[in-house]
């Protein structure tokens, strides 16, 4: 008999799924898994991951996971006694996608002159990630620049996406005004 044990290594995109062999000896281990929990019907499960011949505690990595996404999983054990699942599934979530910001042109003019904000994933994601951008410093959004989007979205297997910042041209003399861009959400 087999028992899920819970997920380590949670990260955004790949997780490890735990279990233990309860008795029996030696035996075939599948990890059943998926977004939603389809109980003991192979067919129903949408991924399965045979992790080979197992005895006591036993692990098995699955990788190409939605980041903030919800699973479960439930262990599937075959030997020469028979064949069972694991009683329960097990539940996990995922980790949020690691999103950083970089820059390029600045310092940018502040007659139509332009930056360029990215934001990057280590990894591609299965579905798209979207990164809410706050803005602060000495500068005014509307006023001393505009921002192409103050919102962006990282599209599923790909590792970036970008905004624009374009000076505001005015009749103000003023000194050198700073630009923060940071993500919010």
């Amino acid at each position: 008999k087999g028992i899920a044990e819970g997920a380590t290594e949670v990260k955004s995109t790949a997780a490890t799924l735990n279990g233990e062999l309860s008795h029996g000896g030696r035996a075939e281990v599948t990890l059943y898994w998926g977004q939603t929990d389809a109980l003991t019907d192979k067919n129903a499960w949408q991924n399965a991951t045979p992790i080979g011949a197992r005895t006591g505690h036993f692990s098995g990595n699955i990788s190409g996971l939605n980041a903030s996404g919800g699973y479960f999983y439930r262990c599937y054990v075959t030997n020469a006694y028979g064949e069972d699942w694991s009683d329960e599934s097990g539940h996990f979530l995922t980790a949020p996608a690691d999103v950083w910001l970089s820059l390029a042109g600045s310092p940018f003019d502040e007659d139509n002159g332009t930056a360029t904000v990215r934001a990057h994933i280590g990894n591609p994601t299965e579905s798209n990630v979207t990164v809410q951008l706050a803005f602060s410093g000495a500068a005014n959004l509307g006023s001393d620049y505009t921002a192409s989007a103050t919102t962006m979205v990282i599209v599923a297997g790909t590792l970036t996406t970008t905004i624009t910042l374009t000076g505001i041209d005015d009749t103000d003399a003023e000194a050198r005004e700073s630009v923060i861009v940071a993500i919010a959400s």
